[in-house]
């Protein structure tokens, strides 16, 4: 465990993205994100008609994207991943230990991978 604030703080220099720890981000409807999204124990809900320029990733939480959205590649582990209607991911989705969900009219430009581990 006292390698977990190391490993947080490398991961947010090699990601350039914003960081949480125990706590969920939510992006209103409407947000435009020029960075990706990372949390750790804490859930990723992007709103409505909203802009990710970098990839949502989730250690033990889920990830929630609304409906006309734009995102990048979406990642989870022990979480799942929701996709509203008509959302473009630019790349892939994957998950570990979870769920993928894509409703109506949603674009995946490369691929969803699912891997379970016991």
């Amino acid at each position: 465990m006292r390698f977990l604030p190391v490993f947080i703080l490398t991961i947010s220099i090699l990601f350039g993205c914003n960081l949480t720890v125990n706590q969920s981000i939510r992006v209103k409807d409407g947000e435009i994100r020029n960075t990706g999204l990372t949390t750790v124990n804490g859930n990723i809900d992007v709103g409505r008609e909203c802009e990710i320029h970098g990839t949502c990733r989730a250690v033990n939480g889920s990830i929630e994207i609304g409906a006309n959205s734009i995102v990048e590649d979406l990642q989870s582990v022990n979480g799942r991943i929701d996709v509203e209607e008509n959302v473009h991911v630019r790349g892939n989705i994957a998950s570990v230990n979870g769920s993928v969900y894509c409703k109506t009219g949603s674009k995946i430009d490369e691929e969803i991978s699912k891997t379970f581990h016991n």
